[in-house]
């Protein structure tokens, strides 16, 4: 999810009024991109293969892409455009969302292949419920304006974490409003307490933007990112890497102003 300003040119594809807000699917007549806006934030933005555009969604990629991965896991998958990055780049990759109203306009706007999985499901239940092994799990799921609180907690992310590879990563996309704000540090303590190492890309200014929690057993080189890949090589620039600020508890983490989700 990212809510940095979509441009004024806009036609709209369709409205779908959903148990979970209303969805507009927009068209952007300035680069022929595919918006799925829903809340106050852009949950996906797709190019006309289907696959993301947007900053974070490309660095996610850089960062499943250097870390090796043969599989991923999605949670959160609105308009499907990361799970369709990875996919086509090989990557063994499984979608899930709680809106079953997601995977029906993925198809029809965003080119979702068929062949890729999918679930209707909550994150933590499907992983309770599934056994299998990831080298990536991505956590990208929204109730517009917040990652679902039992989707933020240790006890998740120990969850998570047992679902992982042996040299497996979670990497978590946190929305910020603003330079000062802590919301993806405290994130990063909740995977400390599961005992996932974790760093930080972050590509936060004083409007806010999008910090990518990365936690797992090792250290991805940053010198990997991107290198075999101008549009990701060209993502990854904009992010950059730092350690988590220790959050003694949720307010330290929170800068006290309004709270305008942004997702992307």
């Amino acid at each position: 999810m990212s809510t940095r300003k979509t441009a004024a040119k806009m036609t709209l594809l369709e409205r779908r009024d959903t148990a979970d807000g209303t969805i507009h699917i927009l068209r952007d007549r300035l680069d022929g991109s595919t918006i799925y806006y829903q809340g106050i934030g852009i949950q996906s933005r797709g190019n006309a293969q289907g696959e993301t555009v947007l900053g974070y969604g490309r660095m996610i990629c850089c960062l499943t892409i250097a870390a090796a991965a043969r599989s991923a896991l999605v949670i959160g998958c609105a308009g499907g455009t990361i799970a369709t990055s990875l996919h086509r780049r090989g990557i063994e990759t499984v979608a899930i969302d709680t809106n079953p109203h997601a995977f029906a306009l993925a198809s029809r706007y965003f080119s979702l292949p068929t062949e890729l999985e999918t679930h209707i499901a909550d994150g933590r239940a499907f992983l309770e419920n599934d056994s299998r092994n990831w080298d990536v799990i991505v956590l990208d799921a929204y109730n517009d304006t917040s990652i679902p609180t039992h989707l933020a907690t240790a006890a998740f992310f120990r969850l998570a974490a047992s679902r992982l590879s042996d040299t497996g990563l979670i990497i978590a996309n946190v929305v910020t409003q603003s330079a000062r704000d802590r919301r993806a540090d405290r994130i990063a303590s909740a995977m400390n307490e599961a005992a996932l190492r974790v760093r930080l890309f972050d590509d936060t200014d004083d409007k806010g933007g999008n910090c990518l929690v990365v936690g797992g057993d090792r250290v991805l080189e940053r010198r990997r990112l991107g290198r075999d890949d101008g549009a990701l090589r060209q993502a990854a620039s904009l992010f950059r890497s730092r350690p988590a600020v220790q959050c003694a508890a949720t307010q330290d983490c929170l800068d006290g102003s309004p709270r305008l989700a942004r997702k992307g």
